[in-house]
């Protein structure tokens, strides 16, 4: 593996309180960032051929818009452990998939996403929701991760 992409699923949609965390839907705003996230890596050379994802509902959202988005595809897989999930999970999976892809991409939520990012880095990076943190993994080792882009949707 050469690169790592670590993202935050768009903007969920609260307006519908009786809903568990898990089954949040994105909001409109989310459902128009994802695509264009999308579009962004597909267009800077960054697709991922595996996108490991929290099984939220929200998360899900968030596959479905990037793929719309780049037109483009790529494996797909829900792990229950991404949801809160943490950098204990995210390491988990990258130790499980690093062998099987040059860049992949983990889906899930804060704060795990930026306790991960601050894990590789040890700097603090805020990760509003959509944002997008690629990583050269030189030799594919996670210590020696390098934080070579920070996306947002403000940024498209």
């Amino acid at each position: 593996m050469n690169k790592l992409i670590l993202m935050r699923h768009a903007k969920s949609d609260w307006s519908n309180s009786n809903l568990r965390d898990m089954d949040r839907p994105l909001s409109s705003r989310g459902e128009r960032d994802a695509p264009r996230m999308g579009q962004l890596l597909a267009a800077k050379g960054e697709w991922p051929e595996l996108i490991v994802a929290s099984p939220s509902l929200r998360t899900r959202m968030t596959v479905d818009g990037l793929l719309s988005g780049s037109g483009l595809q790529c494996e797909v897989r829900y792990l229950d452990n991404f949801y809160p999930g943490g950098p204990f999970a995210f390491q988990s999976a990258f130790q499980e998939f690093s062998d099987c892809c040059g860049i992949i991409l983990l889906l899930a939520h804060n704060p795990g996403i930026e306790e991960f990012i601050m894990e590789l880095t040890g700097e603090y990076k805020k990760m509003p929701t959509a944002a997008i943190a690629v990583f050269d993994l030189p030799s594919g080792n996670l210590e020696k991760a390098q934080l070579v882009s920070l996306y947002t949707p403000k940024d498209v």
